[in-house]
C-alpha cells in the first residue's frame, strides 16, 4: 500500500467516523472531533436535530504538533498585489 492510498483511506474514513459521533484520536499528533451549535430548548425531551444550527469540525493539537510548532520560525513576507488595469 502506497502513501497516497492510506491518506485517501483517510479522507474518506475521517468524515465518516466524525459524522458518527466519534473523535478521531491520532494519538501525539492529536484529535479532531465535532461540536454543534444549536437553539436551546426547556426540555431535554423537547431537543432535536431540527434545532442544530450549525458543526464545526476542530482539531486538538497533541504533543508532536505542538513540540514542532513551538520549535517553529515565523518569518513576515511581503506578496505584492496585482496592479489592476482600467482596460483602456
Amino acid at each position: 500500500m502506497d502513501v497516497l492510498s492510506v491518506i485517501e483511506g483517510f479522507l474518506q474514513i475521517v468524515p465518516e467516523t466524525l459524522a458518527d459521533g466519534y473523535k478521531v484520536d491520532l494519538g501525539e499528533f492529536g484529535t479532531f472531533g465535532v461540536t454543534a451549535k444549536s437553539k436551546g430548548a426547556e426540555k431535554e425531551e423537547e431537543f432535536n436535530a431540527t434545532l442544530i444550527e450549525s458543526t464545526k469540525v476542530n482539531f486538538r493539537p497533541g504533543k508532536l504538533f505542538k513540540n514542532v510548532l513551538k520549535n517553529a520560525d515565523f518569518e513576515k513576507i511581503h506578496i505584492e498585489q496585482p496592479v489592476e488595469t482600467t482596460g483602456e
